[in-house]
């Protein structure tokens, strides 16, 4: 039987099945769902990484590919160096990576030079009822 993804403090990023093989090095996957209303929901996948926080990161580039000022990304602060050295690792996989984070980059800057900084998951957090009536009915 499948073993259902737990979901990250992050959005957009899920620790996958332990006792899967390919987790075992790369445990956290990125998959982001694109809902149009009347049609099936698609998934963006994004791949898998080693940290959490390398996941979210990447997730914050296909939330800005895909939804532009609408995004809501994840607030994952200032990066350490392992961090950067990871993600940077991560973009030189792909040949095509490294220009689409380099694109991604720039609309993101523009985005928010004319429309201020995107929502984060934590402002999404703070926004949500606390009431627990009201909680369970989300």
């Amino acid at each position: 039987m499948a073993t259902a993804l737990k979901q990250s403090d992050y959005i957009g990023v899920f620790l996958t099945n332990p006792e899967a093989d390919y987790a075992k090095d790369v445990p956290y996957r990125v998959a982001m769902p694109i809902r149009k209303e009347g049609e099936e929901t698609e998934w963006v996948y994004g791949g898998f990484f080693k940290t959490e926080h390398t996941a979210a990161r990447a997730y914050n580039l296909i939330a800005i590919e895909h939804m532009g000022s609408n995004a809501i990304i994840n607030d994952i602060g200032k990066p350490t160096k392992s961090m950067n050295d990871e993600f940077a690792d991560f973009l030189s996989q792909n040949p095509n990576r490294a220009q689409r984070y380099k694109l991604t980059t720039e609309k993101a800057k523009e985005l928010i030079a004319k429309y201020g900084a995107f929502k984060t998951h934590k402002d999404v957090q703070k926004a949500l009822p606390t009431t627990p009536e009201i909680a369970n009915v989300l």
